[in-house]
């Protein structure tokens, strides 16, 4: 399952030999990678749960915190067992970018990390999807210098030249922060598309998600579906309106509901009144 973030368009050299920078779910019922392999370089990296990365034809154990550095022409695939799932990072570069050309460093093959003794390269990682994010002022340059930290990082640790730093902030949360930032840009959309009949699937494919990922993403944020929140803002809708001595029929038409029974039908399922007790109770006639 894959959740699109970010492709960068940008003047910075650096950023315009990155492909893409996406985040992929990997699960036991969704597990859609097969073996493949890249003519560029491609940098995974572990938000959470348990897998495995093959490399190949060999296996490796990762979870929460490794990092896998994956050469051109590696073969290569993600899985996990049954009853698991993991959730990785990827920043995936096209066939012009080299460590060497653009750092001067050189790794003479596909590698994987436990940064546990580097902290920084959660830091790292954390403030590039942050900035992809956000794309403030200068994110670009931002992005680049920060690469550029992430590349020395991982060829430091992987010499065992590396030294600990003491970060603030983890990864998970900066995730965290992209989750509610998107859930807030749907409930915005929801919101000013009430009388539309949206359903799941159109704003699934208008922020580039699947159905079930869209769902399970915007619970973990809310704590609700989309389409209880979308009930939860029309029903608020319904009784301003209500309050307004807008006429039943007209708020059921404007709220996009098929038919004014099932207006009262919802309306008394979510308050426990019909809307004509609503306006006695709030002293209206």
């Amino acid at each position: 399952m894959e959740e699109f973030i970010c492709n960068f368009d940008s003047s910075e050299k650096l950023l315009k030999d990155i492909n893409t920078l996406c985040i992929f779910n990997f699960s036991e019922k969704s597990n859609d990678s097969r073996s493949h392999c890249h003519e560029c370089w491609e940098i995974g990296y572990t938000l959470y749960g348990k897998g495995t990365f093959h490399i190949n034809g060999e296996c490796f154990d990762i979870s929460t915190g490794d990092l896998v550095l994956v050469e051109p022409g590696t073969s290569h695939y993600e899985s996990c067992s049954e009853n698991t799932s993991v959730e990785i990072l990827f920043l995936m570069f096209n066939s012009n970018f080299s460590p060497y050309k653009s750092f001067g460093l050189t790794f003479k093959n596909s590698i994987i990390l436990n940064t546990c003794s580097l902290p920084e390269i959660e830091h790292i990682l954390r403030s590039i999807l942050v900035e992809a994010t956000e794309q403030r002022q200068g994110f670009d340059r931002f992005i680049t210098a920060e690469i550029t930290r992430l590349f020395i990082s991982i060829y430091r640790l992987s010499n065992n030249e590396a030294t600990s730093t003491i970060l603030s902030q983890t990864l998970p949360a900066a995730a965290s922060l992209r989750k509610t930032k998107i859930v807030n840009e749907i409930k915005k959309y929801m919101d000013e598309s009430l009388g539309n009949n949206l359903n799941i699937g159109d704003i699934a494919a208008r922020f580039y998600f699947s159905p079930q990922h869209l769902v399970r993403v915007f619970k973990d944020v809310t704590g609700k579906t989309p389409k209880d929140y979308e009930t939860e803002i029309k029903i608020k809708k319904a009784m301003s309106l209500l309050q307004k001595q807008e006429e039943v029929s007209l708020i059921a038409e404007v709220l996009g509901y098929t038919s004014i029974h099932h207006f009262y039908r919802v309306f008394k399922n979510e308050t426990g009144m019909t809307p004509l007790q609503y306006k006695e109770k709030q002293g209206l006639k």
